[in-house]
């Protein structure tokens, strides 16, 4: 295996971690919302830590924990959550949730989470505000009367 690839896959563990460690302490100071939530939304899930995270805290263990993220090969398999591969601004990705949702029973998501990073290296500011613009969008179209919009 060559040095970038040790590198790079390095650099990718160690931003799952970072990811996870971010959203346990977001979780253990206001201790609220990933013991209870029996669905749970990833946005722009890339790693998958904060999904990973999510479905080892939850009490219940029926639910349905989605990841989406656009680019097909960063999220690995994770046991309890489906992986959806699409851009999150699009109305086909949308659908593609809501079918999921449909299929378990789901009318809306307990927590809708985004780390805040793109998995793009080339994105401007721009590009992470309106990404932030659009996850809060979707929160508001998807998320339980009492759930909880998490985001760094």
């Amino acid at each position: 295996m060559g040095k970038r690839l040790r590198d790079e896959s390095y650099y990718q563990r160690k931003a799952k971690v970072d990811e996870m460690m971010a959203l346990d302490a977001i979780d253990n100071k206001f201790n609220w919302f990933l013991g209870r939530a029996k669905s749970v939304l990833d946005l722009c899930a890339s790693t998958g830590g904060w999904i990973q995270l999510a479905i080892g805290r939850r009490i219940e263990p029926v639910g349905l924990a989605i990841g989406v993220d656009l680019h097909p090969d960063p999220i690995r398999p994770i046991i309890g959550a489906v992986s959806i591969q699409g851009d999150i601004t699009t109305l086909e990705c949308k659908k593609k949730i809501r079918k999921l949702m449909g299929e378990s029973g789901v009318t809306g998501f307990d927590i809708v989470m985004r780390s805040g990073l793109s998995s793009d290296p080339n994105a401007t500011l721009w590009d992470q505000a309106s990404l932030i613009t659009e996850s809060i969008k979707l929160s508001t179209e998807f998320l339980a009367p009492d759930g909880t919009f998490v985001t760094k």
